[in-house]
């Protein structure tokens, strides 16, 4: 049997590995197609969920900014800021503070 060159046989290598890389998709096992779809289907209800707290964030962020703007006339810079860094019970807390705070700086003591 003749061997190739070194250089040749390092280059006949590589090509292996790439047609390897090209065809692994196409001889997946039943098993295999299952587990990508389930965790395909997992990141969706992940993705999906994820998008749901934000939008409960959202929501409550901009209802406490209504709530402080109609109390306090007005909501500056830092509560802004305080309430974008909020999760969504810090930002509950905070609205149920808003009607008897005696100043915008008790809602967030």
């Amino acid at each position: 049997m003749l061997a190739l060159p070194e250089a040749l046989d390092a280059q006949f290598h590589r090509a292996l590995q790439d047609i390897d890389k090209e065809h692994a998709m196409a001889y997946m096992t039943g098993l295999e197609r299952l587990w990508l779809s389930r965790g395909r289907e997992q990141g969706i209800e992940q993705g999906v969920q994820k998008g749901i707290e934000q939008g409960i964030e959202q929501g409550a962020a901009s209802i406490l900014q209504a709530l402080i703007q109609s109390r306090f006339a007005g909501c500056p810079p830092w509560v802004h800021q305080r309430i974008a860094q909020a999760n969504a019970e810090q930002l509950r807390q905070w609205a149920v503070k808003v009607p008897a705070a005696p100043n915008i700086e008790a809602v967030f003591d």
